[in-house]
């Protein structure tokens, strides 16, 4: 397998590392830095110099040690022997990440420079972000991106946060269970779930966290279902503890009415007897407490009112004629 690192990545990490430990009183690394620059300078030729440098800043890079949490990150990975190539950009933290390319048998990493100084931080983003890219290439986890098209922009966002945070849990879940260190805390990962569920009730939603963290691994079917029906993440959660009695089901913003089908934020989970009545006439399996959007609640209250006109108007003494 060959990594290939952008020379700006390299020179930035090794320029900081200078600095840091000028900073800190430590003058070894900026010493043989200059050392093996000075003579560089003198190179009459500019394009001369940039080649020498970006060989300096690779060796450098490579003795200091930053490309080897890399190297281990990726030998613990069997199911990424396939790759035969490996390329390291430069990024901001907005833009770090992995991904496949268009050939299966190499893959792109940005990282920011930073991410260098703290080598074990490393080690356990590299290690989450390649499980990714293990799964992906996996053919039983089945990816397919097509399965993301919903009815509108706001929609398909949701949905891939949704799958993000899902997929993020069981990932690192199964790093625990594996005995290393995960990408992120359990109390990171508990905060994104809250962020993303804020209206489920706390109990519930340590028991959706519980069952995805053990869940082991995921295939993209089950992650995508979950991500566009959250009912089948209350699903997971199973009963409560005290007595085993269902779980009351859980309005959640997004979620498709079960009347018209679209997403809806505005839900209506209080019915009288003839709204209710009016309801399953057109939708015999309904039942209220799953709730309806407030569009196909307000259609209803337009159908009780007529219907309270109608039969006060039966009621009426008839005019003589």
């Amino acid at each position: 397998m060959k990594i290939h690192y952008d020379p700006t990545l390299m020179e930035e990490v090794v320029t900081l590392m200078v600095q840091r430990e000028e900073e800190r009183g430590n003058l070894a690394p900026f010493h043989e830095y200059r050392t093996l620059a000075d003579p560089i300078y003198d190179k009459s030729q500019p394009h001369a110099r940039e080649s020498e440098f970006e060989v300096l800043h690779r060796r450098l890079f490579h003795k200091w040690g930053f490309a080897g949490m890399l190297e281990k990150a990726l030998a613990e990975h069997p199911g990424l022997a396939r790759i035969e190539e490996v390329f390291i950009g430069r990024a901001s933290t907005e833009e770090e990440g992995a991904d496949l390319s268009g050939d299966p048998r190499r893959i792109g990493m940005k990282l920011p420079a930073k991410r260098f100084f703290d080598l074990e931080s490393l080690l356990r983003y590299l290690r989450h972000e390649l499980e990714h890219i293990a799964d992906l290439l996996d053919p039983a986890f089945g990816y397919d991106e097509a399965g993301f098209l919903a009815t509108s922009p706001s929609e398909a966002n949701l949905i891939r946060d949704r799958y993000r945070v899902i997929w993020a849990i069981s990932i690192d879940g199964r790093l625990q269970q594996e005995g290393k260190e995960p990408g992120a805390s359990r109390e990171e990962r508990w905060e994104e779930l809250t962020a993303l569920c804020p209206t489920i009730p706390p109990p519930l939603r340590l028991a959706i966290f519980e069952n995805l963290w053990r869940a082991g691994r995921l295939s993209h079917g089950e992650i995508l279902a979950m991500a566009k029906d959250p009912a089948l993440l209350l699903q997971r959660a199973g009963t409560v503890a005290d007595g085993g009695s269902p779980l009351k089901k859980v309005l959640l913003p997004a979620s498709p009415c079960p009347l018209c089908h679209f997403p809806t934020y505005s839900w209506v989970e209080e019915f009288n007897e003839l709204i209710t009545g009016l309801i399953k006439r057109d939708f015999p399996r309904w039942e209220p407490e799953e709730g309806a959007c407030e569009r196909c609640t307000e259609i209803y209250k337009s159908q009780q009112a007529i219907t309270l006109r109608d039969s006060d108007g039966a009621q009426l003494p008839q005019r003589s004629a």
